[in-house]
């Protein structure tokens, strides 16, 4: 028995040692240069290499007419330079080079995908094209790179699905009504404070919407601000004018405080008013004369009687018999009871909250008669660009371009400083040196930190000023679910005024406002989105809806909260540091 076991173990195929650890166990006879061909291959085999295939014109569609540059890079390995060109739109859109800086660079280095220096032929200039340096994203270039089969995707993969972020709801303090009167305010000042000549410093509270407002001050500024731009316009000369109207009502309540008596020039008295006003505040019969001014503009509910509705009553009772008559006058009894208890009244008890900030609303909207606001009204209407905006963004973009040039050269220059300083950093005798070296490359670090400061600043002007040019705010737009999104306007002056106005709700000036069921189809309320991060996955979402369902109001949705998401990054870095709107 052992002698046939022995036998039986003989004819046992002996274990196959392969190159790879999960290669399959090799029963029958193989030639004697298998495992040898096996290693070649493996060895041949370069994840991260494109096959060195031909390329097709990657400006194949673009205008015949537009200018090209030749690439003058090496192909690698050879001497044989590269025979791809690109078209300068191509050139300007994909790595931001102008013609022009190419023509003039000769020193310059370029890098493959793998960080190699690329070596160039003999030419005028120095310029590497995408597929040299490992840029070029088309299906030729991405799908030439070889891949295990264990990481060939399937054919059959399904579309990402992306969910969107949880929604923290907001709980209203005040009527809807009175939500959208503070934010309608709040956007007037974003707007139009600096053509008014508004106090950036007084609307600080603003930023917050259901903050703690200072009414009593707000009121009293903006009603004496109002009564001043209208006192000195020239847009009415007859006496039943609005200008006219609040020039009497200006040098009416001078007089009752008998400032004309103290200064003589109008400027003072104006001045002494509004003092006099930040600490009465606005009283009954004020307001009630504020009114007055509303109704001769035709203001539509008036939350404060006046003699107007009076009128209106005496006109409809000519057509009208005995009894209603009767009824007529005593409503106009009770309407002139009314405006007596306001003209009498010394302080702020006949008038609610709400009902001063409709008025301080009613007033800001009735400074738009001005011809100048009118003008820029039409033109945002009509989609026109100041040229104010236009010289702007020409700047910035020139800007930009200088900017990318010199921060190359920074970048190059940095790392063969730090090469530099490793290298001195292991050698002896060197310390003096090292010193040195160590120095520029501090400098260095410190000139490409303030330049890169300084474009972010010249980014956040440009996005303030984009903001600010138009003139109707309008919402982002609804999605298929019914919400509406809405991007609020940030009120301060963080350049001018850098300090962190925190507050209990930030997120009026620095999320998304969502209006509607939210994402689970609940009852109808005020969403918010707070931080970059979920602001981020929101717009992702948006964006893969779009092109499920090819909505062009979504695309305008993750337009509008990508805009936001560039503004929070440029005032982290120009204001308040990295991550402090994470």
């Amino acid at each position: 028995m052992a002698k046939v076991k022995n036998q039986e173990e003989l004819r046992k195929p002996k274990f196959q040692q392969t190159k790879l650890c999960f290669g399959p166990v090799v029963t029958k006879k193989v030639s004697a240069d298998y495992a040898k061909k096996l290693e070649e291959s493996i060895q041949d085999l370069n994840i991260s290499k494109k096959a060195q295939l031909g390329h097709d014109d990657p400006c194949q569609h673009c205008s015949k007419s537009t200018k090209r540059v030749k690439c003058t890079a090496l192909k690698k390995g050879t001497e044989e330079e590269c025979d791809l060109n690109y078209c300068t739109k191509c050139i300007s859109e994909k790595v931001d080079e102008s013609v022009e800086w190419i023509k003039s660079n000769k020193n310059e280095q370029f890098v493959d995908g793998n960080g190699h220096v690329i070596q160039h032929g003999k030419s005028k200039w120095r310029w590497a094209c995408l597929v040299c340096r490992g840029l070029c994203d088309c299906k030729k270039c991405i799908s030439s790179t070889k891949r295990l089969s264990f990481n060939i995707e399937p054919t059959n993969k399904k579309v990402l699905e992306i969910e969107p972020p949880e929604l923290t709801p907001i709980p209203l303090l005040y009527s809807k009504e009175e939500i959208w009167i503070r934010l309608q305010i709040r956007e007037f000042i974003f707007r139009f404070g600096d053509v008014y000549g508004f106090e950036n410093r007084l609307f600080t509270s603003l930023q917050n919407v259901q903050g703690d407002w200072r009414i009593k001050k707000l009121g009293a500024y903006t009603v004496w601000q109002c009564l001043t731009i209208l006192y000195n316009s020239s847009l009415y000369e007859d006496e039943e004018s609005i200008p006219q109207l609040a020039k009497n009502i200006l040098n009416g309540w001078i007089a009752d405080k008998r400032l004309d008596n103290i200064y003589c020039d109008k400027e003072e008295k104006h001045a002494a008013l509004l003092q006099i006003l930040n600490t009465e505040g606005m009283t009954g019969r004020r307001w009630q004369d504020m009114a007055e001014l509303l109704a001769l503009a035709q203001v539509k509910d008036i939350p404060i009687p006046t003699t107007s509705d009076l009128k209106k009553r005496d006109a409809d009772s000519m057509d009208t018999d005995n009894e209603e008559e009767e009824e007529e006058e005593e409503a106009n009894d009770e309407v002139s009871i009314k405006i007596a208890r306001y003209q009498k009244c010394t302080n702020r008890s006949l008038v609610s909250v709400a009902d001063e900030l409709k008025m301080i609303n009613m007033l800001l909207e009735l400074l738009l008669y001005d011809i100048q606001i009118r003008q820029s009204l039409i033109a945002a209407g009509q989609k026109a660009m100041s040229k104010e905006l236009r010289d702007e963004e020409s700047e910035f973009k020139n800007y930009q371009k200088e900017w990318t040039q010199e921060n190359n050269k920074h970048l190059l220059n940095r790392t063969t400083l730090s090469m530099r300083v490793n290298q001195l950093k292991s050698t002896k005798g060197k310390e003096k040196e090292f010193d040195e070296v160590q120095m520029s490359l501090d400098a260095l670090e410190t000139l490409i930190r303030d330049e890169n400061q300084n474009l972010s600043k010249k980014k956040l002007e440009l996005i303030i000023h984009t903001h600010k040019a138009e003139k109707r705010k309008r919402s982002l737009g609804h999605d298929m679910l019914g919400n509406e999104y809405w991007a609020f306007s940030d009120t301060l002056d963080h350049l001018n005024h850098a300090t962190d106005y925190r507050n209990s709700e930030p997120y009026w000036a620095y999320g998304i406002i969502i209006i509607g069921p939210g994402f689970k189809k609940d009852k109808e309320q005020w969403w918010f989105v707070k931080g970059k991060s979920d602001m981020k996955l929101l717009k992702d979402w948006i964006t893969n809806e779009s092109k499920k369902l090819a909505n062009d109001d979504l695309k305008r949705i993750a337009a509008g909260i990508n805009d936001r998401i560039n503004y929070l990054v440029s005032l982290e870095t120009v204001v308040y540091g990295e991550g402090f709107f994470q």
